[in-house]
């Protein structure tokens, strides 16, 4: 039986991956120490035969310096303690946001990085140290870029903060004029690539992407169907005008597509 270790199993993402029944048939085994804890990381693959990782911690939180300790530091200590230890491949949970301002109309996997968010920027190097390890110690990748991922219990991101003024003021705030468009994946969705990259035999980059393409706007078009609040248009806090995903590479090597095509409010 596979054994292969998780970080970030308490997340968002990693709570809703360990509870899927794809997974019944591969020993799960989760980090809940501190991974910037030199002797915990040894613990963690001293006693377990791991031979892959699939890598969720991280954080969005400023300032830059916990976002370089959290996103990337983090990442090249997992990494060399667990090649010491024989691990063979790692599946990292990344980010669309290291593009930036695509190109044209979508980000394919292989224009230029040009992330425009220190959250952006640290988790591009922490992509960049991957790959090093790759050329360098034998190591096996794939690299997930998501976009926004949304769902039940999820405390995190656009439409948690938006429900959550909502719910809290009766209003939203918003950066911007609104107008920025992104695309949402529901978590399911998002644990489907994860699993499909389990058994994935080479290295590579796949952007996680659905059809589920929204201005901040059109979702609270969506949000007035069921709730009424106010909203606020702030200056914006950052450039970033349209954030879309190409996933047709993943559908093609992977076979993924996602299934949920709504927006899903609870």
């Amino acid at each position: 039986m596979s054994s292969i270790g998780i970080t970030g199993a308490s997340g968002f993402l990693g709570r809703n991956l360990v509870k899927n029944k794809k997974l019944k048939n591969v020993k799960l085994i989760l980090f809940t120490g501190n991974l910037l804890n030199e002797v915990d990381v040894n613990t963690f693959f001293k006693e377990n035969k791991i031979d892959q990782v699939i890598h969720l911690a991280g954080t969005f939180s400023p300032p830059f310096s916990n976002l370089i300790e959290k996103n990337l530091l983090l990442t090249e200590k997992l990494l060399d303690t667990g090649i010491k230890f024989g691990i063979k491949k790692i599946i990292f949970a990344s980010t669309g946001a290291v593009y930036g301002e695509p190109l044209n109309l979508e980000s394919f996997e292989d224009d230029p990085l040009k992330p425009m968010t220190p959250y952006a920027l640290s988790k591009m190097y922490a992509e960049k140290y991957i790959q090093y390890c790759s050329q360098n110690k034998n190591l096996q990748y794939v690299l997930l870029r998501f976009p926004s991922i949304y769902g039940p219990d999820n405390n995190k991101g656009v439409i948690f903060n938006f429900i959550k003024g909502i719910k809290n003021d009766k209003k939203i705030i918003v950066h911007g004029d609104g107008n920025q468009g992104r695309d949402f994946l529901y978590v399911d969705d998002a644990v489907e690539a994860i699993c499909k990259a389990i058994d994935y035999d080479k290295s590579n980059i796949f952007n996680v992407s659905s059809s589920l393409r929204l201005s901040i706007n059109d979702i609270i078009k969506i949000l007035r169907k069921k709730y009424d609040f106010e909203v606020e248009y702030k200056k914006a806090d950052n450039n970033l005008k349209a954030l879309y995903l190409n996933s047709a590479k993943i559908k093609k090597e992977l076979g993924f597509v996602a299934k949920t095509k709504d927006l899903l409010i609870s």
